[in-house]
């Protein structure tokens, strides 16, 4: 069945896409958090992919990236996206939520705190409470002293690449500048008080070189999670096997 096309609407000053199937399922929306630098472009395939399948889904940019606005981004805060998601959720109602990256950090802190979202999906996540260090996270320092000036933080398209792996050329020139304010957050992750008490399913990419599968797997057996690994990079939903994520994740949600 096709579905109708990716519709783009605002909650407030928050840009967002919404796929309606054509036939809905009579199960709950799923709403697409992006990371750091990204956009809800980035789940195009898999809002149309689950559409087709009778899923209604939304993905929002968040405040300062593509389309939604922001007065000062190096102002913003990793809490200050979670308010941006929880302002979405007040409007959608209950839905299962997916968090991408940085946005899978985001979600954790949303879902500890809403009791709207009923299943969370952490997909490369920015683990809570869980530190490492590889060398692509200590060659993201050197982005520091440029990022604390501007208070923003800016990919060479050299470093995206090494990054994150292998995604189509043109989805490199879309990324936009992230909060310094947002990176840091992340980089120290002081989040060890989240708890998660809804369902969490955890999804990764085995070549992931920035967030590591090891990672992943620790914050699975310590959460008790579902967990799922495919041959993938960080970006699960824009390299070529990106089918295979989303249909088991929608199995998941089906799952009582």
């Amino acid at each position: 069945m096709d579905a109708a096309p990716l519709q783009k609407i605002n909650v407030r000053t928050l840009s967002l896409t919404h796929a309606t199937p054509l036939q809905r399922s009579g199960t709950l929306p799923i709403l697409f958090v992006h990371g750091a630098w990204g956009g809800k472009w980035q789940f195009e395939n898999w809002q149309r992919y689950a559409a087709e399948r009778d899923w209604e889904s939304y993905a929002l940019d968040l405040r300062g990236h593509n389309e939604s606005p922001c007065e000062d981004l190096s102002k913003v805060s990793v809490h200050d996206y979670a308010d941006d998601v929880l302002q979405v959720i007040r409007e959608i109602g209950p839905c299962y939520l997916l968090g991408h990256s940085m946005g899978g950090l985001v979600s954790q802190i949303v879902a500890s705190q809403s009791n709207e979202v009923k299943k969370l999906i952490s997909l490369a996540s920015a683990p809570r409470g869980t530190p490492f260090v590889n060398t692509y996270v200590l060659h993201m320092l050197t982005y520091a002293p440029r990022g604390l000036w501007r208070g923003t933080v800016v990919l060479t398209p050299k470093d995206t690449a090494r990054f994150f792996g292998r995604i189509p050329l043109e989805a490199t020139g879309r990324f936009v500048p992230e909060s310094s304010r947002a990176a840091i957050d992340v980089a120290i992750n002081a989040f060890h008080k989240i708890t998660v008490r809804c369902p969490l399913m955890i999804v990764a990419g085995t070549y992931d070189r920035l967030l590591p599968v090891s990672v992943q797997r620790k914050l699975a057996k310590r959460s008790a999670a579902e967990y799922a690994e495919f041959p993938s990079g960080h970006f699960l939903m824009l390299e070529e096997n990106w089918q295979d994520p989303i249909a088991s994740i929608l199995r998941w949600l089906e799952t009582p």
